[in-house]
């Protein structure tokens, strides 16, 4: 899997004018990036930024259907590449976006989304123009913007610095950033190459605070368990992950953490969901021997409706901006408070998994295919048969995106070959999320291969991406299960409502009709026998799309799945309580 670019430096390869227009500049810093490909819809206020797009060698233009599509697929460019990018136009195509890239921030997905623009004094004077409300305000949508989570920058005539200002907070800081662009300022002179900031130092007081608090916490916690969430994936924080394993700290992964480490690491006690942990996993991370919450979200899905139980022990909180125990607080980067945590084990020495008595804690059984169904070659596919199948025919190394739903709850109770990266919304949960995000991370590495499982109802949602394999030349293995509509939202309500339901479509005539017969293969496999055949045949091929149909019953689900639905109803019945708060593990 691929690490995080670089920050980049002032020496570059080839010889660069001293200042150029804004575009080109702006796509020449997108392409050092190592960005690959800019998704998004043309508007007529981005026209021009995208016409110099063209002209800018390195770089290429994945046209998508739809802005909310383009913006998964940017989302799921930005997991495989560390950076993604995503032009959209002012007002209707930013908006459009909103619904992903609302999650890139819930996420802590570092896309860059640059936006065409009205002219200057137009936009700031709030002018009557397309896709405005036409009410004097013309800065609406920078507002939302920044509501959703996103660092804001626009650009303006005497503020050329907000090109540098955006290259900076997305590449640097990996951070979801917007960057305005006024279609009158596409030429204005910016210094070439654009300096990205330097990281900030880090003052050597914090540093020193940092590794003192880490040092206090693993003597009065040596044998804490380490949790470990989505900004090990986010922040390439694997080596510090297996340097913390093999000085004997045993793991554990949230949902969002999953294939931090390999389902057969010896240091992996498994995954924690409060109540619907695997077996063991709960009483290691619950217990007075405390906690690691290393880069990772306790939401209401990552902890079966807020019901963990962190009360014993201690906890040591390794956030995005700082490192937490208890009353202190030291802001420092996850990269430095990480680094810390090791140093601090590392004095200490191995062998912190010890229980009292010198006993060894014994690694809890996992929870996976144990009780799957036995191969029936004549038996109807069912959710079981189903990832049972893709137990033992998915490659090693591949990426898995999933949707929420039954997609997730199957990937997540399923043991996984070594060196899979799973991506998946565990916070932000948005259905139509895994096709364009599989399609974007495809693009970005063309020699990985990358399965996408997804519910007929998310493919609703923007199943016309899956055009970006004529386009763009994206290969994927898509599942799509169709089991005639929204089966979580069946499990969390009356399960015989029709708002559950949807009209049913010929999805493999749908598939020829976006892609066309040549690019892609389709199988409908109706057995336990024909899909785990066309699975391996789908795996095989690597020239072309390949995408499987298989049909299960509206309430066939995963046994995880019935088990959140039944936590998450159990969540909204209760009152809230202060451990219910929010991004606890990621926040400053």
């Amino acid at each position: 899997m691929s690490a995080r670019p670089d920050v980049p430096t002032d020496v570059h390869p080839f010889p660069v004018p001293a200042s150029r227009p804004l575009a080109d500049a702006l796509w020449h810093a997108v392409a050092e990036a190592g960005a690959g490909h800019v998704h998004g819809v043309p508007g007529d206020y981005s026209l021009r930024l995208l016409e110099a797009l063209e002209e800018t060698p390195g770089l290429g233009w994945a046209g998508c259907s739809t802005e909310l599509g383009a913006a998964f697929a940017a989302d799921g460019q930005a997991r495989a590449r560390g950076l993604g990018v995503l032009c959209t136009t002012y007002g209707v195509g930013e908006l459009s976006a909103l619904g992903a890239a609302a999650g890139w921030a819930a996420e802590d997905v570092a896309v860059l989304h640059v936006v065409g623009a009205p002219a200057w004094q137009r936009l700031r004077g709030g002018a009557a123009v397309h896709h405005s409300l036409a009410d004097g305000d013309g800065e609406h949508w920078v507002r939302i913007a920044a509501e959703a989570g996103a660092a804001v920058h626009v650009v303006a005539p005497d503020r050329p610095d907000a090109l540098t200002a955006a290259l900076t907070t997305w590449r640097r800081d990996r951070r979801p950033t917007v960057l305005v662009v006024p279609h009158d300022l596409v030429d204005l002179p910016v210094p070439s190459p654009p300096t990205v900031a330097a990281e900030p130092a880090v003052a050597q007081e914090a540093r020193d605070r940092a590794a003192d608090l880490a040092r206090r916490f693993v003597a009065a916690a040596p044998r804490a368990t380490v949790v470990l969430g989505h900004l090990v994936h986010r922040r390439g924080l694997h080596d510090a992950v297996r340097e913390l394993a093999a000085l004997g700290s045993p793991l554990a992964v949230l949902p969002a953490g999953r294939t931090a480490v390999d389902d057969d690491d010896p240091a992996l006690l498994g995954s924690y969901q409060g109540p619907l942990s695997d077996p063991g996993v709960r009483d290691a991370v619950e217990s007075r021997s405390g906690r690691v919450l290393l880069g990772g979200t306790l939401s209401d899905t990552a902890t079966a409706g807020f019901a963990h139980d962190l009360s014993l022990g201690e906890t040591l909180v390794v956030g995005r901006d700082a490192l937490r125990w208890g009353d202190e607080q030291v802001r420092v980067p996850i990269e430095v408070a990480t680094a810390a945590l090791v140093a601090a084990r590392r004095t200490r020495g191995a062998g912190g998994a010890a229980e009292p008595g010198g006993t060894v804690r014994a690694r809890p059984a996992r929870a996976s295919c144990a009780a799957a169904p036995a191969i029936d070659a004549t038996a109807a596919v069912t959710q079981a048969r189903l990832w049972a199948a893709l137990e033992v025919t998915l490659p090693p190394a591949h990426r898995v995106v999933v949707d929420p739903g039954t997609a997730t709850s199957g990937v997540l109770a399923s043991h996984l070959p070594a060196g899979t990266r799973l991506e998946s919304q565990t916070t932000w949960a948005a259905i139509g999320f895994a096709l364009p995000a599989a399609l974007g991370a495809a693009l970005a590495t063309p020699d990985e291969g990358v399965l996408a499982v997804v519910g007929d109802g998310a493919a609703r949602v923007t199943f016309q991406e899956l055009g970006l394999v004529r386009s763009a030349g994206a290969r994927i293995v898509l599942v799509l299960v169709d089991n005639g509509g929204y089966t979580i939202e069946r499990l969390l309500g009356d399960p015989s409502a029709r708002h559950h339901d949807v009209v049913p479509w010929d999805w493999p005539a749908l598939v020829r009709a976006v892609v066309g017969p040549d690019l892609v293969d389709v199988a409908t496999p109706t057995t336990d026998g024909e899909l785990r055949a066309a699975l391996a045949a789908a795996f095989a091929a690597r020239d072309r799309a390949q995408v499987v149909v298989v049909r299960t019953e509206p309430l066939d689900a995963p046994p995880a799945l019935h088990a959140v639905a039944r936590a998450l109803a159990r969540s909204r019945s209760r009152p809230a309580r202060s451990t219910d708060a929010p991004r606890e593990g990621t926040a400053s």
